[in-house]
This record gives structure tokens, sequence and C-alpha cells, in this order.
């Protein structure tokens, strides 16, 4: 039989025509089938878990990252979470020059494998932290809340306990009411007392000074809570500060007791019994 017949056909059955169209039919799809492979978008990456999730503030930490689709040439971002600063600003109590980067930063992504990769975050400050991921096209993907960078413990070498009286000073009446025994009582990026015990709340009194005189006044829909807490202060000289701040009474100090921000106003400062000293009494 001849490769093709008189009537053009191929081996006497298919259509020299109809089999050019089907091999530049399948030549086609195989390039668009390898085009594809060549250039599609890799998938974005996904984060599983992070750990730690939780690290002490103003220190270099490494974070171990699990998930996959992680890859060569990622970038990673840190970002504040719901902040768009780019620097943490330095609260009035603070030196103007105490500026820590948060947002947009690049740390250094280190890949293992496509399912366990490393980041290595700078000294940051207190508050819950992102992380962005980009590539040559962009931004491929984002992890909420990634980790959180919690207060320093003021203990260790240098450091002193004692008991201070007072009061949180300067609440609304929804605030006095989280100001419970066993709270954290920190300021910025430092954990420094523990809440042993609080009274009723009550209205709060600010002191006027007219003339010679100071005259206590009720203020108007603020409240303090009375409270006795267990400082740690570091040894400076004679005294003993936190944030700088002797714990005397009569001084202020600025504090966060759970999500708020006010002051103690210290009455009465006492040393730190031993817990068996305690419970004997």
């Amino acid at each position: 039989m001849a490769l093709i017949d008189d009537r053009g056909r191929l081996f006497g059955w298919l259509n020299l025509i109809d089999a050019a169209v089907a091999l530049l039919a399948v030549a086609a799809a195989g390039l668009v089938l390898a085009g594809y492979a060549l250039f599609r978008l890799p998938a974005p990456p996904v984060v599983t878990s992070v750990s730690p999730n939780r690290i002490p503030a103003n220190e270099e930490h490494s974070l171990s990252l699990k998930g996959r689709n992680f890859r060569p040439f990622l970038r990673a971002y840190l970002g504040r979470t719901g902040d768009a600063d780019f620097v943490r600003r330095p609260t009035p109590e603070e030196k103007q020059d105490e500026f820590t980067l948060t947002n947009a930063t690049r740390v250094q992504f280190l890949l293992e494998t496509p399912t366990l990769a490393e980041v290595k975050v700078p000294p940051l400050g207190v508050g819950r932290y992102d992380l962005h991921f980009y590539d040559e096209t962009g931004h491929v993907a984002a992890v909420d809340g990634a980790f959180q960078v919690m207060p320093q413990e003021s203990t260790g070498p240098g450091t002193a306990t004692l008991i201070a009286a007072g009061a949180f000073r300067g609440l609304t009446a929804d605030e006095a009411k989280i100001v419970r025994p066993g709270e954290r009582v920190s300021s910025g990026d430092l954990a420094w007392g523990d809440v042993l015990g609080v009274g009723p709340s009550r209205p709060d009194e600010a002191h006027i000074a007219v003339l010679d005189r100071v005259i206590p006044t009720q203020v108007n829909g603020l409240y303090q809570v009375p409270a006795t807490l267990r400082v740690h202060c570091r040894v400076v000289g004679n005294e003993c500060r936190v944030e700088n701040v002797p714990v005397v009474p009569g001084r202020e100090l600025r504090v966060i007791v759970g999500p708020h921000t006010t002051t103690f106003r210290i009455d009465s400062v006492g040393p730190d019994a031993p817990e068996s000293e305690t419970t004997a009494k």
C-alpha cells in the first residue's frame, strides 16, 4: 500500500490535511503545557505554626516556621498588628530617641526545607506582630498576629523586691473592674510588679495647689482602686527604682494593668517578707 494514495489519504484512511492539523494541535498542546509548567506562579507560602510565639521585649530572637511552599528568594517583613506606623514612637515619659522599628521591617529569612524555615527578628517593643512575605511578583502571603512580644521581667542581679501600698488612679468605672489580684503590672516593655490585693473602688481625687495650700478635690467620672503590689525594682545607691522613679511614698508610677494605661500612687512601702513568714502570720 502506498504511503499516500491518489486521493491524498495517509495509509489509505487518514486525509493528509487532517493529519497535519491533528499533528499541529498535539504540538500546540505540548507547548501550552510546557509553558504553563515553566512560567506558572508557584503556590504561596503557608505558615501553620510559629515557635516560639511569645518572646521577651528588646532581645534578638530566632523564630521557627512550619508550613508548606517555602522556597528560596522569599523576603520576610514584620508588621505591627493593627498599626500603620513604621516606628514605635516614645511616650512622653520616655526619652525622645527611644524609637523601635516595628512596621515594614525586613528580617532575615532562612530556608531549610519547603516545610521548615527560620526568621531572625531584631529587638522589638511589646505588642503583637504580623509576618508578611514577598517575592519578585509582590506580596504573596501574610500571617496576622504571628507572635507576641511580652514585657521583660524586672528580676536578676541588681534588683530587689518591695511591697508598696497605694492606689491605681484615673480609671473609668469599667477599667476599675479589671484591677484584681494576680494581675501583672508593667510599664511599656518592663513587667515589674504583681497585684497582691485590692480594695473597693472609690471616686478619684486630685490634689490642687492653691498658693501655699494643697486642696484635695473629687474628680467626677473617674475612680481609684486601692491596691497592694509586689514591686521588683532596680537598686541605685540607697533607692530602689522602677524606670528611674524611686519607689517611695508620694511618687507615682506609670503602669499598664490589663489593657489599660494609668498611674499608681504610692502611699507606703515595706519589705517583702519571705513566703514562710507571710504564711505564719
